[in-house]
C-alpha cells in the first residue's frame, strides 16, 4: 500500500491505541485552499451542516447584501469550488 501514496505531500498517520493501532488516511480529494481563497471558508463550511446553500445563506453568514453574494458565488463557481443546481428562485449551490 505504501506505493499508492509515495509523492503526496500528507502521508498516512500510523497510532499506537491501547494494544492495537489506527491508520489515518489523508483526503487526498480535498482541495486546499490559497491564501486568497480563504475568505471562501465561511460559504464552504455552510456545507458541514447542508448538503445544499442558498445566496441568502451566504448573505447570512458573511453579513452582506445579495450582490456581494452573488459576486463572491460567482468567483467560487469560476474557481470551481462549488456548482450551480437550478436557476432563479430554485438556485441552490453544492459543493464540488
Amino acid at each position: 500500500m505504501g506505493h499508492c501514496r509515495k509523492g503526496l505531500r500528507v502521508q498516512p498517520k500510523f497510532e499506537n491505541v491501547e494494544g492495537a493501532f489506527r491508520v489515518v488516511l489523508p483526503n487526498t480529494h480535498a482541495q486546499e485552499l490559497s491564501v486568497e481563497d480563504e475568505k471562501y471558508l465561511p460559504i464552504l463550511r455552510l456545507f458541514e451542516r447542508k448538503k445544499e446553500i442558498t445566496r441568502s445563506d451566504v448573505e447570512e453568514v458573511l453579513g452582506v447584501g445579495t450582490t456581494h453574494a452573488i459576486n463572491m458565488l460567482k468567483e467560487m463557481l469560476k474557481k470551481e469550488l462549488i456548482k450551480k443546481v437550478g436557476n432563479g428562485r430554485l438556485t441552490r449551490y453544492v459543493v464540488k
